[in-house]
């Protein structure tokens, strides 16, 4: 795998080398929005890096001697990470 990783780096690295640098701006401003895109997916979905599922959260105790009901929604975790200021 890392053979493949220094062969695309050399390759991708030959065709940004001849690119203005407006375009190269560009090209990486392109990449960045994808990859938060996906990024962004893969939380929602509650996957891992590896495509693993996120451990169930803990169950909260109830508390004796609570007046009334409480509802309580179910969260997805790591919902404010989503948001593209937190994808940097």
């Amino acid at each position: 795998m890392s053979d493949d990783l220094h062969a695309l780096e050399a390759w991708a690295g030959a065709l940004l080398a001849k690119l203005q640098p407006a375009q190269r701006r560009a090209i990486n401003h392109k990449v960045a929005i994808d990859l938060r895109r996906s990024q962004a997916q893969r939380i929602k979905a509650q996957q891992a890096p590896d495509g693993t599922a996120y451990p169930a959260r803990k169950r909260r105790k109830e508390f004796k001697g609570k007046n009334g009901r409480i509802k309580r929604q179910k969260a997805a975790m790591f919902a404010k990470i989503r948001t593209a200021k937190h994808l940097k």
